[in-house]
């Protein structure tokens, strides 16, 4: 009797309160070709005010509010204590009261990402229903014709940006043919913001783009073999899209420097930054190297190891992607906190050059963790382990990393009639131990040079040894150990070669007791799992990323 006195979901709404039930979307398109089931999927994200879930009923078609049940079971708990963690953790759930300012956002919400995709005469209406204190929400939408791109041209007022642009058209986001939406405005947008500030216009920026789009159909003979082409194949006009011409824009806003080139001028760096005061601290120790001026409190990491990793060269051009792979690349060495890049232009305006400081601020050098685990299994009554890790960023000033991980652990098992004492009913059933290394290196370790190597293959070398040991009592100890060297890099941006030109896996039994040794015996599949081994081997991967 209580669960069906629960099972009224409303029971307490006051009297102008609606507890929501359900949206619906009905999407009505002359289009044949849109794919209903995508659009609704995406329309139902803009929808603001969800139902509380609920739960089917197998083979009876109903379902029923499980969450909201639960909690109009202990009601009075819940509706004084919204902490409480069984609603944090939506075990159960507060009943959704209809809102209708929220019904309202969700139609705009729609309404917006319609007009952003390419249907901008879309109309969307709302309804509500209301029957036994439960709202149901109606959205009707008529989507009209969506646009596509027709024709895609360019008005841009400066010779050399012009050119750039047209050696590059083909690969721009905006094709003839395409759907037309909002986002690919941005997109296109990025891209050639991208591909100017790449080729050294470094004030260039998305301002100085604008869109020109022409949804007018004013020519009457294209209209009519359009409607001529309809009748002979049997389509209707209202199924097609309608036709957008876009003009990119580009103008310099008034600010000359948008149209100018570029290059890096003086690099300075800080390599271990404290505080805005190192910018005036003539205290601090310098170093000029490959044309870049160090400067630091204490020799933190070798700067050939930086150098390596900073793709901003003094007199070349200013590409963004290298500021980009600048910042990423250093921030891989994991060494550094934080990692900025600050670039001001040359107050002599006819110099063009972008002078650099770079601002890195040291990692902590060292982790040191330490793990205590209990645990019990099918296998064992008790199990506990203990884990320690330390870790060194930065051995030798290289920004080498080595890691080591020492495990042990025992595993128990219990017997009710080994003693009286409690403690004493558990007895060993194994002990393991195992430890291992891994030393990562920025660099290429080989007993010969390389030639033809670069900063943009950035090479890692790395080294791994490990071993564990495994006693069982009474049955077995087992060792197992592996060896392995691996070399990484990046021939190109998209191509990377992964080759482990050796690995070794050694497994020794050292002791056996006589009863394990009958059990192999009698067992072929256990005898080989349970076999010495000695496994040596080589392995190349190449990974290819469009």
């Amino acid at each position: 009797m209580l669960f069906f006195s629960s099972c009224n979901s409303t029971k307490h709404l006051s009297e102008n309160l609606y507890l929501l039930r359900k949206n619906s979307i009905q999407i009505k398109t002359n289009n044949r070709f849109l794919k209903k089931n995508d659009l609704l999927d995406q329309l139902q994200s803009f929808i603001i005010q969800k139902p509380n879930s609920y739960f089917p009923s197998t083979g009876l078609g109903i379902s029923f509010p499980l969450k909201l049940y639960l909690y109009n079971l202990r009601y009075k708990k819940y509706a004084n204590d919204s902490n409480s963690l069984f609603i944090k953790n939506k075990i159960v759930e507060k009943p959704v009261i209809y809102d209708s300012s929220l019904k309202n956002k969700s139609k705009n919400n729609i309404a917006k990402y319609l007009y952003n995709n390419g249907y901008f005469y879309a109309n969307v209406s709302d309804s509500t229903y209301v029957k036994n204190k439960k709202a149901y929400v109606y959205y009707t939408i008529e989507t009209g014709k969506k646009y596509q791109i027709n024709q895609f041209s360019y008005d841009i007022d400066d010779t050399i940006i012009a050119n750039i642009i047209a050696n590059n058209v083909n690969q721009f986001p905006i094709q003839p043919n395409k759907d037309f939406s909002m986002s690919l405005l941005d997109e296109q947008r990025s891209y050639v913001t991208n591909l100017l500030r790449n080729n050294g216009y470094f004030f260039f920026n998305n301002s100085n783009i604008s869109f020109l789009l022409d949804t007018l159909q004013t020519d009457a003979k294209i209209k009519k073999r359009e409607n001529l082409l309809f009748k002979s194949l049997n389509i209707n006009s209202a199924e097609t899209k309608n036709p957008i011409n876009i003009s990119l824009k580009i103008r310099n806003n008034d600010d000359i420097r948008a149209y100018k080139t570029y290059s890096i001028g003086n690099i300075k760096l800080y390599m271990d930054f404290e505080s805005n005061a190192d910018f005036t601290d003539s205290t601090l120790q310098h170093i000029l190297y490959e044309q870049i001026d160090f400067y630091f409190h204490h020799y933190y990491v070798n700067k050939n190891v930086i150098h390596k990793h900073i793709f901003l060269d003094k007199g070349t051009y200013f590409k963004q992607d290298n500021y980009d792979q600048t910042i990423n690349k250093l921030n891989d060495l994991g060494i550094f906190k934080y990692i900025r890049i600050f670039i001001d232009a040359d107050t002599a305006v006819e110099n063009r050059n972008l002078n650099c400081t770079i601002v890195l601020s040291p990692n902590q050098k060292y982790d040191v963790s330490l793990n205590v685990e209990l645990s019990n299994a099918t296998t064992y009554s008790l199990g506990s382990a203990l884990n320690f890790n330390i870790k060194n960023r930065n051995v030798l000033k290289g920004a080498n990393l080595l890691s080591a991980n020492l495990t042990g652990g025992y595993e128990y098992s219990y017997n009710n009639n080994l003693s009286p004492n409690f403690l004493e009913k558990f007895y060993l059933l194994s002990r393991n131990i195992s430890g291992n290394l891994n030393f990562i290196l920025p660099k290429f370790i080989l007993p010969f040079p390389i030639k033809g190597t670069s900063k943009s293959n950035q090479p890692t070398t790395t080294l791994t040894i490990g071993s564990s040991l495994q006693d069982r009592i009474n049955y077995f100890k087992l060792i197992n150990t592996v060896f392995s060297i691996n070399y990484n890099w990046h021939e190109t941006e998209k191509k990377q070669w992964n080759v482990v030109p050796a690995f070794m896996n050694f497994i020794s039994l050292p002791f056996t007791s006589d009863s394990f040794k009958h059990r192999l015996a009698t067992n072929s599949f256990l005898e080989k799992s349970y076999q010495e081994a000695f496994i040596e081997g080589e392995r190349i991967n190449f990974i290819y990323s469009k």
